[in-house]
């Protein structure tokens, strides 16, 4: 509607110019036929008015925005990550106030995280570790054979750490205490991304971590995330 509009406005000015300039070869021809000056016709264009619906501006994407996502992210990475390591450095970000939905890890695998139940070497106490997990209706135990985890038992998988983190929770609810979760034993490097406004903590936290642990381009971590690996929101499964 608004283009025909529009059109049909353009012509009309077109016709009154082909006009006007009709009008004005004719008095030029008079001019030259009687030798006498002829009155030629007024021609303002300003009193034609166009009227169009006014068209939306696009909005103009402000790159501030974006570059202050970046400064405020930090990438780490850490060639693997043991369960001892883990807890270290989890237990030096929860010292600065820094969560799971502050600090993620991004591991090798989907599936990096698990629940489990220390190693267990007694045959006696094996047995009564067994007979608690039956007894708290935990069905998905699988027994670690060989590794630095030889002895444990898995009680599952997940892909986000936050999953591990509430199936810990509700296994410790039912008694189950000594039950723990981390990331599960694999090969390739572990990257850490933190969101931090503040100057002042980034550096304290970079300040507690590990020789071992070294700055990244935040573009490496942000290529190991998306909508597929990134922590879901708070009340979310995955």
């Amino acid at each position: 509607m608004d283009r025909a509009r529009s059109e049909l406005a353009w012509k009309l000015v077109f016709g009154l110019a082909v006009l006007n300039l009709l009008a004005l070869a004719g008095g030029v021809a008079n001019m030259i036929r009687t030798g006498q000056p002829g009155s030629l016709p007024e021609f303002n264009a300003e009193k034609i008015q166009i009227r169009e619906r006014p068209t939306r501006a696009a909005p103009v994407r402000s790159d501030r925005a974006g570059s202050l996502l970046s400064e405020n992210l930090q990438c780490l990475g850490m060639a693997g990550i043991e369960q001892g390591r883990f807890e270290s450095l989890r237990a030096s970000l929860a010292e600065l106030a820094l969560g799971v939905e502050a600090c993620q890890f991004i591991l090798p695998q989907r599936l990096g995280w698990w629940v489990f139940w220390p190693p267990v070497y007694e045959a006696a106490e094996r047995e009564r570790v067994n007979q608690a997990l039956r007894a708290a209706g935990v069905r998905d135990v699988q027994p670690i054979r060989s590794g630095g985890m030889a002895q444990a038992y898995s009680l599952g998988a997940f892909q986000f750490e936050s999953q591990a983190v509430a199936m810990r929770d509700e296994l410790r609810q039912k008694g189950l205490g000594a039950v723990q979760y981390g990331p599960r034993p694999a090969e390739g490097e572990v990257l850490l991304l933190c969101r931090i406004e503040d100057p002042e903590l980034r550096r304290r936290m970079l300040a507690v971590l590990p020789p071992e642990v070294k700055p990244r381009p935040v573009g490496q971590c942000r290529m190991q995330t998306g909508p597929e690996g990134t922590e879901p929101a708070a009340g979310e499964s995955g």
